[in-house]
């Protein structure tokens, strides 16, 4: 029977037109799908679908428990293999990256200030750790993750409004020998390259990461420049994006 199921999932991917698709996907596996698209070669193999307003590139493999678009869009040549929950609301995922174990994706964007993941991201739960724990990634409004970054998730990881995971390869890693916690990155905040989070590692508001820096912990303050390894506070009371100094309050999110 299952493979039956796959063959026939196969078979409708590479269906030559999107009306075709959409009306297999909805016959036969009763797919909530509305003014959206499933690019050719995509296989969507998930126990409830919810599209609207949507678009999915071609090429992907999506398997997960639940799966729901609104207003949102996957590129191409992703792999989602095995996950709980896939939501995405005024989000976008582009190019080639890899989502696998039974982990959950949530990412809330807004109309005017979309959530974004890039290309060459890895999310990974081992599956020596599934028993452990079965984390979330949660992206807030306008937080973004640019291009081949890793992230471990044994526990959650959040990563707060307007903020940028930038660069390339910055690993956030949610376990270790004996320890298992989640990671925070406050709001408005820009992790530079080549970073490194430990387990519990997290971050408050309007905080800037210095280039290979190693987070080992909860760095409690806003407005600030951390850096260095292990990372600690080089300026305080500091905006980054205007590089300069604050006199009295924070800056606004």
């Amino acid at each position: 029977m299952l493979n039956t199921r796959k063959a026939f999932l196969y078979f409708v991917s590479i269906l030559p037109f999107n009306f075709l698709r959409l009306f297999f996907y909805r016959l036969f596996f009763n797919y909530e799908i509305e003014d959206s698209s499933i690019g050719f070669g995509t296989q969507i193999d998930c126990e409830q679908v919810f599209l609207k307003g949507s678009k999915i590139g071609g090429k992907n493999i999506v398997n997960c428990k639940s799966l729901s678009l609104l207003e949102s869009s996957i590129g191409n040549a992703n792999q989602f293999t095995g996950l709980k929950t896939i939501k995405l609301e005024n989000a976008s995922i582009s190019n080639n990256n890899s989502f696998s174990g039974f982990i959950s994706l949530v990412m809330s964007g807004e109309l005017d200030n979309r959530s974004d993941i890039g290309n060459f991201n890895r999310f990974f739960l081992g599956a020596w750790s599934r028993e452990l724990k079965n984390g979330t990634v949660q992206l807030q409004p306008g937080a973004k993750i640019t291009s081949s970054h890793l992230f471990d998730l044994v526990c959650d990881i959040v990563i707060g409004r307007n903020s940028v995971i930038a660069g390339r390869e910055s690993q956030f890693w949610t376990h270790g020998v004996g320890i298992n916690k989640s990671i925070n990155i406050g709001d408005l905040c820009y992790i530079g390259s080549a970073c490194r989070f430990a387990p519990g590692a997290a971050t408050g508001n309007n905080i800037i990461v210095g280039m290979g820096s190693v987070v080992t912990k909860h760095i409690e303050c806003n407005n600030a420049m951390i850096a260095g390894v292990p990372a600690k506070i080089i300026k305080s009371n500091y905006d980054f994006r205007s590089k300069d100094y604050l006199a009295t309050g924070e800056v606004e999110l």
